[in-house]
Parts: C-alpha cells; structure tokens; sequence
C-alpha cells in the first residue's frame, strides 16, 4: 500500500495503515492547505481530519508506540526523497504537499510524545533517533521518557550514546538551554564517561585553574591544601558543578547530592571553608577573567563559584558561620561587576534565596540590600525572583517575609533600641535649641537632622527643611561652565557639610545624564538626608532620564534616604508619567521603590512626649517667614 505521502508499507500494518488513512482524509483538498504556517496545521488538521486524528491520538499504549515508531520512518522517508531540500527552501510561499505532509506527520509524533508510557530501551534509541534527526520534533519530550526509564539506576552504554548524540546535534542557542541542561544532568548523575558529559576535577585539587592569576582562586587553593583528609569529598562536590552549569537554579536532587557531600566533609569545616572563599570575592581581577575562551567540557571559575555557593544554600535550616551571608552578598556584588563572573553573582543570589527560604532572616536582609543597590539590571531582577520563591517556600507573601526579616533584625540589635532613639532624639533636639537660642543656625540644623535620622517623623524632616535656608545663608550657589561646575559641585560634597544641600540640589543636572550619574553615585556616601529624598521625589514624579544607570542610581540613592514622607508622593505618582519610558525599567522600578519604603518603613515612628514639647519650642523661635512651613 501507497500513502498520500509517497510512502510504500505493508497492507497489515497497523500503525502504517492508520497513518496512511488520516493523511489521505486531511489532503483531500490540497489547496485548503495553501499557504498554511506551522502554527495553523493543528487547526486545519482538525477541520479536515478530525476523527482519524482523534483515533491516532487517543490510541491505546501498545499501538502508540508503534504509531511513534512509524511517525519516525515516514519522516525519514520523506528528508530523504531526492530535491527534498530545495523543495522545503520554497515551501512557504507555495502549496507544496510534501511540506505539510512533514508539518503534519511532526505534529502528531509531538502530541504522542505527551502522553505517558513505559517505552523499552530499544523504543527509546529509537526515538531520539528520530529527534536527532529532524530539529522540528520535541527532545525534551523524549527525554522525560528517558528520566522516567532510567529512575535511579544504571544507564546502559546505548541509551547513553544516543543521548550524547543527540546532545552533539543541538547547537547551544539560547531556545534549547533546558534540553541541554537536563541531558547534561542525565549523563552526570549517571556517571560516565563520555567527552560531552561532566567536566573532569584534577586528582590534586591544587591543579584547579592553575593558569589563572587571581587572588582569591590562590585563597581557595590554600584552602583546599589544608584539608587534604577531605580531598575525595571535595572532588566529588566539585564534579557535581558538571550538572549545575547548564542550570540556572539547582534541582531537589541536586542540593541533596551536595548536601551529603558537605555533610562528609563537615558542615561547619566545609561552611567556614566556603565563607573564606567568599570573602575573597572582591578581589576578583577585572581582566581576562574565568579564561573565557575554554573547551566545552572544561570548568571555569564561574562555575566553580556557583557550585560552591549553591552548596551553602543546600545547608539552609543549620547554623551557620556569622560571616557567611554577608560573603556572599558580597561576593554577589563583586561578581555582578565582572562579565565573565556574571553567573557566579546569580549562584550567590539563588544561595542567599536558598538560605532564606530555609528561614534565616539575614539572608533576606542581604537580598533586599542587593535589590537596592545592584545596578546590573538582570541582577535586581534575579534577586526578585530569588525572594519571591523563598516567600512561596515559607507560605507567605514578600511583604510578610521582608517585614519579619525586618523586624528580627531590629529585634536583634537589642530591645532597648527605641528607648535609646529616643534619649537620642531629645538630646539632639536640646542641643538645636541652645544652638538657635545664641543664633547659631548652622549647628541648630545639625542638630535637628541627628534628631530624624534617630527618628525618621515627618515633624523632624519639616523641622530639617525650615532650618535649611537659615543656615545656608552666605553660602554662594555652585555656577560655572559644565565641566567647572561639576568639578565645584563635587569638591562641594567632598566637604560632607549638610549646610550645603540647598546649593547641592540647585546644581543637580537635569539635562546631562551622564553628569547626574556622577552626581547620584558621589552622594551615595551620604547619610540620610529628609532634603534630600524631597529633591530625588520631585525628579522621579517628572523623569528627565532615559540612561538605565542613571535611574537605578537615582533609585538606590532614593531608598537610602529613608524618609517616610516620600511613601505617599510614590504613591500619587501617575504611572502615565513612564509611559514614554517604556523601552527602560523606569515603571518596573519604580514600583520596586514602593515596595522597599513599604517593608523598611511600614509605619512612622512617633516622637516622644518631652520631643515633641522640644519641637513646639523650636518652631517658636523661627523667624516668621519659616514658621508656615512646619
């Protein structure tokens, strides 16, 4: 018997036959199929051949393998037929059959592959045969079956050479990355031994990127020689970075593996260990970095660095060493600086997520503090997702989470905080009055903002800006050229003289973004300042910036001033306002922005009894004309 497609089988072939009637039921009319894209063919399909489809499709286990079986031959058939090259390179814009027998043939192979079946060893060569064979045919699907067949146990010498080859048949673009991360997790987790599967460690751990010249590799080096009684254990952790480093987050299965291995070194040796490496991180070079030009089955530093940090957040629920998390947010922000180390950053963040879902609040702490200050883009993002699965793993909500987090820390800084704040708050507010009672405006004005940096009020911040024109009297405005009034306003800020803000935020650039960068990042080193969070608010509500780092300079700087006032001015802002920004993050930071006041500041602290008396009596001695503005 002939089919429609041009393929000759048996008269008693099962799965051939039923193959050869759909085909003959849905081409009756070629010219239905003119002009008909790969996403249409289900559709048409349908309309044409619904009953054939449906009894192909919802054939019993043992005839869909068989189905599977002949699906493969018929496209092999079909690849192989003389000018089917040339015939394909103009198959769009013609109503040639042969193109849509192939689309439909594809199809129905796809959507068999989805049902769930125990296939033998042999039927599954077979199919990723087939795969590696036509790129149009799902790998992944073939590979879940392979998963399923292999379970816990050995893997033959076939079926792994099958899977390497078609391994080898899937050039690394971007749109296969979850097909060659699970193969390479396949071929690792078995073991073996094949040129494409896991990357080798050296015998003598020393050896690890002998040609690369950095300081911290030299550290871990040092410190993988004092532990020579762990080598195998350390070896064998090292060999997992084989599965990892297609990966972007660890498997369950995974942070088992490497749970148990830390667990023979050691938990808190092999954590102390880590911290140490990490620590180092800073003083990553920032040329010629992880060697980038390597063989594909060769590790590079970064993924080293990833495995090692994905092995701390595997110990999530123990104690750990106090300098742990703070080495790896460290090392985060080292690492997101340098290209070649980028992956590295985002295995410290996907730690620290680990480490917080595990329930330690200092992990959260230093994920919120990353998402504020990262300027690589990808990186603040990688540490949203972060937090939100490890708000997911507690069963609760990101806020939730970031104010416990929050909280905790305050808790821990000692329970007589606020009485402190307080004590601080009264003092500092004696001193501004003394100093406004002998007319000493500048030292009174220093004074009110020690009192709102101990309690961030709104009381406090209006009192702060009253004062501010008082004391900058005699204080001449900061004009010149471009480059002569950047280079006065900076010498400005050098001074760190909080009676200069008025004249700092006149001569913020708003024109000029590669200026306000480096006016945003030269006022970073200052503290909190109510004046300032004011002026930042005002730029925010009408962006004059495009440039990405820029904004999130302008942001980061913005979130550590801290001023609780600035919570309802985000909250009026007109998202229409970023409409015209919408190629930048402009609109998604934003909303970041909200978020962060939100769960640092989810109330307005209250000023003490006796501080508040002290503000009143302030406010009394002001000239007249600053009074209407407290």
């Amino acid at each position: 018997m002939r089919g429609i497609d041009g393929y000759s089988h048996a008269d008693d072939n099962a799965a051939h036959g039923d193959l050869s009637a759909l085909l003959a039921e849905a081409f009756h009319d070629v010219s239905v199929w003119e002009r008909v894209s790969i996403r249409q063919v289900a559709t048409v399909l349908a309309n044409e051949a619904r009953a054939a489809a449906g009894a192909v499709l919802n054939a019993t286990a043992e005839h869909r393998q068989a189905l599977l079986l002949a699906l493969g031959e018929r496209l092999d058939a079909i690849v192989k037929r003389p000018g089917h090259r040339s015939e394909m390179a103009f198959s769009a814009y013609s109503s040639n059959p042969h193109w849509q027998h192939q689309n439909v043939l594809e199809l129905l192979f796809t959507r068999l592959l989805r049902k769930r079946a125990e296939y033998g060893e042999r039927t599954l060569i077979a199919l990723l045969g087939v795969s590696e064979r036509h790129s149009g045919l799902s790998a992944l699907a073939i590979v879940g079956h392979v998963e399923r067949h292999v379970g816990d146990g050995p893997m033959s010498a076939s079926l792994r050479e099958a899977l390497v080859t078609l391994k080898a048949s899937r050039p690394q673009y971007h749109t296969v990355e979850k097909l060659h991360a699970r193969l390479a997790a396949l071929l690792t987790e078995r073991g073996a031994a094949s040129s494409t599967a896991a990357p080798l460690v050296p015998e003598d751990l020393q050896e690890l990127f002998a040609g690369e010249h950095e300081a911290w590799l030299d550290g871990l080096r040092v410190e993988l020689k004092e532990q020579l009684q762990h080598q195998d254990a350390w070896r064998s952790l090292l060999a997992l970075a084989g599965a990892a480093r297609e990966r972007s987050r660890p498997t369950k299965g995974w942070l088992v593996d490497a749970r148990g291995m830390v667990e023979s070194i050691g938990v808190m040796p092999a954590l102390t260990t880590l911290t140490r490496v990490f620590e180092a991180a800073p003083q990553v070079s920032s040329t010629n970095a992880g060697r980038l030009r390597r063989a594909s089955d060769e590790l590079t530093p970064a993924d080293l660095v990833k495995v090692l940090a994905w092995s701390a957040g595997a110990l999530a629920g123990e104690a750990l060493p106090a300098g742990l998390i703070p080495a790896l947010q460290g090392a985060a922000f080292a690492f997101y600086g340098r290209a070649p180390y980028v992956k590295a950053g985002g295995g410290c963040v996907i730690a620290l997520g680990l480490l917080a879902a595990g329930g330690h609040a200092p992990a959260v702490i230093a994920l919120l503090e990353l998402g504020d200050h990262l300027e690589y883009l990808p990186g603040r993002q990688a540490v949203r997702g972060a937090l939100s699965r490890a708000a997911n793993a507690r069963k609760t909500t990101l806020e939730a989470l970031s104010r416990g987090a929050v909280g905790a820390q305050r808790k821990a800084n000692g329970a007589g905080e606020n009485d402190e704040a307080a004590q601080q708050v009264e003092a500092s507010l004696a001193a501004a009055l003394q100093a406004m009672g002998v007319g000493d405006m500048q030292l009174a004005l220093r004074s009110a903002l020690e009192a709102w940096r101990a309690c961030k009020s709104a009381p406090l911040a209006d009192l702060v800006e009253a004062l501010s024109p008082l004391a900058a009297v005699g204080r001449d405005a900061i004009v010149g050229k471009k480059e002569e009034r950047l280079k006065r306003w900076l010498a400005v800020v050098a001074n760190g003289d909080p009676v200069d803000v008025p004249r700092l935020i006149d001569a913020l650039d708003r024109d000029n973004q590669r200026t306000a960068l480096e006016q945003f990042r030269a006022l970073e080193g200052w503290s909190a300042d109510p004046r300032l969070a004011a002026a930042l608010c005002e730029i925010i509500e009408a962006p004059p910036y495009r440039h990405e780092h820029t904004w999130v300079a302008l942001v980061s700087l913005l979130v550590g001033q801290v001023d609780p006032r600035t919570k309802p001015r985000l909250r009026s802002i007109d998202d229409t306002v970023h409409r015209r920004h919408e190629a930048d993050p402009w609109r998604v930071e934003l909303s970041a922005l909200r978020s962060a006041l939100e769960i640092r500041y989810p109330q307005e602290r209250q000023l003490s009894a006796r501080a508040q008396e002290l503000v009143v009596e302030l406010v009394a001695l002001l000239p007249a004309q600053g009074k209407g503005d407290v």
